[in-house]
């Protein structure tokens, strides 16, 4: 399985953004009073989707 290339930055840059954006909005709910116990999988699910995305390769180029 290969990853896409680096000189290819736009969507990498974007998916790291939202990842960051993601886990910030999840520390700040924990800190508004959200259960710590929530955060961990909420993170764990939004870095599994971000690297399924990243890894992902469309049915044409196989």
């Amino acid at each position: 399985m290969t990853t896409p290339p680096l000189s290819d930055a736009a969507p990498v840059a974007a998916g790291i953004s939202i990842l960051c954006a993601l886990a910030l909005l999840t520390g700040w709910l924990v800190l508004r009073g959200a259960p710590f116990a929530l955060a961990i999988p909420a993170n764990a699910a939004f870095v599994t989707a971000s690297v399924a995305l990243l890894i992902h390769r469309p049915r044409g180029s196989r």
